[in-house]
């Protein structure tokens, strides 16, 4: 044993000790012992110890050494309970000390070492985590009892390598720490400012390049609420060499600065397009050159990437023109959509007054802006597009709703990348806009906007959104399930055939039986034909009845057998709708045919102003093809989609339970 690792006794060097000297050294230790002994007379087994310097051992021992569970105290209360080998304290124990601080882990030669958990109780502090020669060292947390933590790697008892510190009045830190102190690379987010910096780090400060944004600057105006920006050089947590400062308002300052102020040579690009470029003192902003209208009169949007040339090209200056034209329409507009509720309820860091990513979708859907050429799948790829320039991040799998918000002239950007797109056929960026305004969205500015009659105000709203929540996870599985792991979207086709193979679709009944039902009415004629000639006038009645009747009945056949089979890809047809409806009432097929689900997956792609009975029951509503089915479709769609197909699949009043088992069914 190379020492005694107890307070108080002696460290004795006993590795080459003779076991002959082994009594004479416990009798020079050892005050008092009582318990059981070897045939040597050593303390073995069983006993309890008093050593003559006060401090007592109760516990096992082998061939005189303090080995195995045993309870150490010291003179000055100190206590440890735990395992002990050869003397020393060594493996699984509890350290307590008499202020009720406690130490439960891991201890080799007395010192803290492995996983273990230390608590200061006066401090209010508890550390769990790795240890290593007593210092705190590997993976580990500590609380400091007053809402600040901190999760990460130690070093010798500093923080060192990867950690998160969260503060008590909010702020969160996660990246690098070196010898205690916040340095290399990493992201503070500032809960009083609602911002965060992320970059290089030196000293607990920001120091190097880096990024800090401003995600909320006041709930005043809803156009310049969210998201100035700045990226460039950082000095001793301030912004300090050459950096870019972008404004929420469209403005922007590229040059130098010196403890947060602009100072030096810059360029500033005013909102509405005009361009200093000069010297800068303590912040000061130049005054416009040559007088003129005050910034930020108008909206400048950046669709370079779609036309090429600068910001002076005249497709640019025509299309600004057309922007400043519908500006008041535009933002009344943007005031009308950030007051619809929306699925998904505004979380704490994003203003009432700010405009919603499903917002958007509900305007698109409201103004008829999408359709099957331009779909709903196209319109949410822009958006997150333009939001990801905003450094907000959209969920490219499921397109998780309510999350990202947008300012006014961000939306003016979304409509313009729409009207570029959908009107392609058009000239000019600023002819494309103007139909889309002009055609699209003014006609149609009053009406209350509506997802679909699932969607609406009242008991069926609820059932929707509680279905939806508690099948989310399962939905999403389904989805994933279609769209594979490479692609975002799936097909409305993918859906039908989903729906098909299992049993939730009615089946199309073969080409062939509708030709023999056809050579059926062939000879029903014939008969009637042969009634006529032999019964007079009223066998002849009887006869244009009946073929009256057999027209009615063969035409919708037709019809409809003409989509399955292009659905399908082969030679097959969908009996009648309404008398599959009714064979499916009687327990014949399932209830949902494919007239209905085409009618189900484009009010949920297009849109419906109408009532459920409009758009279901037989000779009213617009008529769905399966030419209408022709369309991709994103996370949400996908499960608006599906809602309205269980409605249509299932029986009852309750649309989560009929949520629940389309769900099911399409995940046996």
């Amino acid at each position: 044993m190379a020492e005694v690792a107890v307070a108080g006794t002696p460290q004795l060097e006993m590795e080459t000790t003779p076991e002959s000297l082994l009594p004479y050294i416990i009798d020079v230790v050892v005050g008092l012992y009582d318990g059981e002994r070897s045939k040597d007379e050593l303390p073995d087994g069983s006993g309890r110890c008093t050593f003559k310097n006060g401090s007592t051992y109760e516990g096992s021992w082998k061939d005189g050494y303090m080995h195995g569970q045993g309870i150490y105290v010291w003179v000055d209360g100190v206590r440890f309970e735990g395992t002990f080998e050869r003397n020393l304290i060594e493996g699984i124990g509890t350290f307590t000390w008499p202020n009720g601080d406690q130490y439960v882990g891991g201890v080799k030669r007395g010192k803290r070492n492995g996983i273990g958990k230390m608590i200061l109780k006066n401090e209010g502090t508890c550390y769990d985590g790795e240890w290593a020669d007593g210092l705190k060292h590997g993976e580990g947390e500590l609380d400091y009892g007053n809402g600040k933590v901190y999760t990460g790697q130690w070093s010798e008892d500093l923080k060192h390598g990867k950690g998160v510190m969260r503060y008590d009045n909010g702020d969160v830190y996660e990246g690098d720490w070196v010898q205690g102190m916040k340095e290399g690379s990493g992201r503070m987010d500032y809960k009083a400012n609602n911002s965060f910096y992320v970059g290089d780090w030196a000293a607990d400060q920001p120091d190097g390049k880096g990024e800090h944004v401003w995600k909320e600057i006041g709930a005043s105006n809803p156009y310049l609420q969210t998201f100035n920006r700045y990226v460039g050089d950082f000095k001793d947590g301030m912004r300090h060499g050459r950096g870019t400062f972008f404004y929420a308002t469209g403005a922007s300052y590229r040059g130098d600065w010196r403890n947060n102020l602009k100072q030096g040579d810059g360029t500033f690009v005013y909102e509405d397009g005009t361009v200093y470029t000069g010297s800068f003192e303590q912040d000061r902003l130049p005054r416009r050159q040559g007088g003129g209208s005050a910034p930020g009169f108008s909206v400048k949007v950046d669709i370079s990437d779609l036309i090429g040339g600068d910001a002076e090209s005249k497709a640019n200056e025509d299309l600004c023109n057309c922007i400043l034209r519908f500006n008041s329409e535009l933002r009344a507009l943007y005031r009308k959509y950030t007051k619809l509720e929306t699925r998904a309820p505004k979380t704490g860091d994003q203003c009432d007054s700010s405009l919603l990513v499903e917002q958007i979708i509900e305007l698109c859907k409201h103004h008829q802006l999408v359709d099957l050429d331009y779909s709903l799948c196209r319109v949410r790829d822009v958006v997150a597009a333009v939001c990801g320039k905003l450094m907000q991040v959209v969920d490219s799998r499921y397109h998780q709703p309510g999350r990202a918000s947008v300012l006014y002239k961000d939306l003016v950007e979304i409509l313009v990348r729409i009207s570029f797109h959908k009107y392609h056929a058009l000239e000019s960026p600023a002819q494309r806009f103007v139909r889309l305004v002009d055609g699209d969205i003014l006609p149609k500015t009053t009406g209350e906007p509506r997802w679909h009659y699932l969607c609406d105000d009242g008991e069926a709203s609820r059932g929707f959104l509680a279905g939806v929540g508690a099948n989310d996870a399962a939905l999403r599985a389904i989805f994933d399930g279609i769209a594979g792991s490479e692609s975002t979207e799936v097909g409305a086709r993918d859906l039908l055939r989903l729906l098909l193979s299992k049993g939730v679709l009615a089946a199309p009944e073969p080409a062939a039986e509708i030709k023999e039902e056809e050579e059926d009415g062939e000879k029903e004629e014939e008969e009637g034909e042969k009634g006529e000639e032999e019964g007079g006038s009223d066998g002849a009645e009887a006869g244009d009845a009946e073929k009256q009747e057999d027209a009615e009945d063969e035409k919708p056949k037709a019809e409809e057998g003409e989509d399955v089979a292009e659905a399908e890809g082969g030679e097959e047809a969908a009996a009648e709708a309404k008398e599959e409806e009714e064979e499916a009432e009687e327990g014949g097929k399932p209830r949902l045919t494919l007239g209905l689900a085409l009618k189900c997956i484009h009010v949920a792609n297009v849109g419906s102003g109408e009532t459920r009975e409009e758009i279901f029951e037989a000779g009213t509503g617009k008529v769905i093809g399966i030419f209408d089915a022709a369309v991709t479709m994103k996370y949400p769609e996908f499960v608006d989609s599906v809602a309205l197909c269980a409605d249509q699949a299932f029986e009852g009043e309750d649309f989560a339970e009929k949520l629940g088992q389309m769900v099911e069914a399409l995940g046996a």
